[in-house]
This record gives C-alpha cells, sequence and structure tokens, in this order.
C-alpha cells in the first residue's frame, strides 16, 4: 500500500511538472547560471526521478529555441553532477554523467536542426536571431567547461594522482570535443538560414553582413564574445601556472619515492604529456603577447572611430592564435602517437 501511495505521488509531481513546463514555454526563456549546481547526483534514491523530471522538461518543451536553452541548460547540470563525482573519486559514475550531458547535447542540437523558415521572410529573421542568441550560449558553455577544469586543477591536482588527472584530462575532453561539435553544427545551420533569407530578401553580400552585425549588436552578443575572450586569456594564464606547478611536483616525486617500475613508468609519461602540453602554452603566450602588445599600441594611437575596428581586430588575432595552438597540439600526439 505504501509502495502504491509513492508511486501516486510521483505521477502527480511528474503531471504537475508537464503543466508548469508547458505553461513555462511560452512564458519564458532559459537563464543559466554562472554554473549550474550539481543538483541530486547519482547514488541518490532520487536520482532517477530526477533524470526522469529532465527528459519531460525537454520532451514538453515545443519552442526550438527554448528546447535547445533547456536541453543546455540540463547538459551543464551533468557536467557539473561529472565535476563533483571526479572530485569523490567516483570517476566510472562521473563517465555516466558524461554519457547523460552528450545526450542532452545531442537534443539541443537536434532543437537547432529543426528550425525551419518555410521560405517566410519575417520567420527567416526570426529563426537567425534565435540561433544567434543561442550560438552565443553554447559558446558561453564552451567557456564554462575550459574554466571548471581550470579551477578543478586549481583546487584539487595536487591531492591526485598521476592516473587520476589523466582520466580528468579525458573526461574534460569529451566535454569539449562535444561542445565545439555542437557550435560547429550551429555555426552550419546559421549560414544554411542566413543564405536562404539573403535570397528570399534579395540583399546584397555587404547588406547581409550589415544586418547580421545589427542583429549581433542588438542581441548584446558582440559585447559578451568580447567579455568571454578578455576571461578566457585570463583563465588561460592561470592554467599554465597551475599545470606547470604540477609538473615540478611530479618530477620531485619521481626523484624522490620509492616506486614499482609500472608507477615510474605512468608518471614519466605524464611528465612527457605536461611537457609537450606546456611547450604549446609557452609558444601561444608569447605569440599572444606580442601580438596583443602590437595591437593595443596602434588601439592607443588611433582615432576613437578606428578604436572599434581594431578591437574586433584583436578579437580575430586571438582567435587565430588559438587555431594555431590547436593545431600544434594536434602535431605533437601524432609524433607521440
Amino acid at each position: 500500500m505504501k509502495k502504491i501511495g509513492t508511486l501516486f505521488i510521483m505521477a502527480f509531481l511528474m503531471l504537475s511538472m508537464v503543466s508548469f513546463v508547458v505553461a513555462e514555454d511560452n512564458e519564458t526563456t532559459v537563464q543559466p547560471t554562472e554554473f549550474e549546481d550539481a543538483g541530486i547526483t547519482p547514488g541518490n534514491i532520487f536520482y532517477g526521478f530526477d533524470k526522469a523530471m529532465d527528459n519531460i522538461r525537454v520532451s514538453f518543451t515545443f519552442n526550438k529555441e527554448r528546447k535547445a536553452e533547456r536541453s543546455l541548460a540540463i547538459a551543464e547540470e551533468r557536467l557539473a553532477e561529472a565535476e563533483k563525482l571526479t572530485e569523490r573519486g567516483q570517476l566510472e559514475r562521473a563517465d555516466r554523467s558524461r554519457a547523460q550531458y552528450e545526450k542532452f547535447l545531442s537534443r539541443a542540437e537536434k532543437s537547432i536542426e529543426e528550425m525551419e523558415t518555410n521560405g517566410n521572410l519575417n520567420k527567416s529573421e526570426q529563426s537567425i536571431r534565435s540561433i544567434a542568441r543561442i550560438q552565443d550560449k553554447f559558446e558561453d558553455h564552451q567557456s564554462k567547461i575550459s574554466e571548471r577544469k581550470t579551477n578543478f586543477l586549481e583546487n584539487h591536482a595536487e591531492n591526485m594522482t598521476e592516473e587520476e588527472l589523466i582520466k580528468l584530462d579525458e573526461l574534460f575532453e569529451k566535454f569539449e570535443v562535444k561542445s565545439e561539435e555542437l557550435i560547429d553544427k550551429t555555426l552550419k545551420k546559421r549560414d544554411n538560414i542566413e543564405t536562404k533569407y539573403k535570397v528570399q530578401a534579395e540583399l546584397s553580400d555587404d547588406e547581409l553582413e550589415n544586418l547580421l552585425e545589427e542583429i549581433d549588436s542588438e542581441e548584446g552578443l558582440k559585447e559578451a564574445r568580447e567579455m568571454r575572450k578578455a576571461k578566457d586569456e585570463q583563465r588561460f594564464v592561470r592554467e599554465v601556472e597551475v599545470r606547470e606547478r604540477n609538473l615540478e611536483r611530479m618530477k620531485v616525486r619521481l626523484n624522490a619515492e620509492n616506486l614499482t617500475e609500472d608507477e615510474k613508468t605512468l608518471i614519466e609519461a605524464r611528465i612527457l604529456k605536461e611537457e609537450e602540453r606546456f611547450e604549446d602554452f609557452e609558444i601561444q603566450k608569447s605569440e599572444l603577447q606580442l601580438k596583443m602588445d602590437e595591437k593595443v599600441k596602434e588601439i592607443q594611437e588611433s582615432s576613437e572611430e578606428d578604436a572599434e575596428k581594431l578591437i574586433a581586430e584583436l578579437g580575430e588575432i586571438q582567435g587565430e592564435i588559438r587555431e594555431e595552438a590547436g593545431e600544434r597540439r594536434g602535431e605533437v600526439e601524432a609524433r607521440r602517437e
């Protein structure tokens, strides 16, 4: 009897949630916090119910933009969940949370793919604005992944074994790869809708470009990207410092402790990987600083009218350097294999 009563309560809560989500769908947008809280984690008696509620919230959200936003918010909860489980040393459960994270990012991706304009000019512009807002949230999410990883390393790296550090890097790399895939697909969808809009509205390339800049400005996306770039550069320097300290710690341990051959091999492999990574970081940091110094000097010497253009070019330089550093890391990995 008690079991039946519990099931009845759960069913009632589910129905209440459905009604709430349907009503909310047409009234609000989803605003992820700076860092989503992990909430209920695996092992908790209510974890299965919590996951079911997440699925219901997404399934009964019919607006495509809000569906993507809600899926992203839940994915961020799973990211926080994986981080919390990693902190507890529960790496297998953390990987299961990572799989749930990928599931909800895939649902966000599907919502973007389903956005259609049906040849309607007004709807095409609305879709461009919707995808621009979603793109901004996805880019912000990608930045959060890097920030969480750096924070975790700052707080826990010194107390982690080499094996745990390797698994941590592998876990966050999976988060980063999935997030990058989502952004790439979103950009392709946006490009597709923009191309259709250009034909429908009979716009020139310059007219379309001006419209897109206007949309980004009105939605506050340009300012948000500039703020993210500044934060990413600060985080980048912090991660270099953390990894440098960790590298020195591993070298001390390798020389000072009585280790088995397997332990020595693992630490040596980790040191090699960190040295390669650190070399890339140093190259990237020095190139970035040089180009930024040159551009800042230009901005200081320019008129107010030209300053905004130069700031935009500074952002492009930062993007190019990140891309170059990524290619270098790929080359290093290929040589190591």
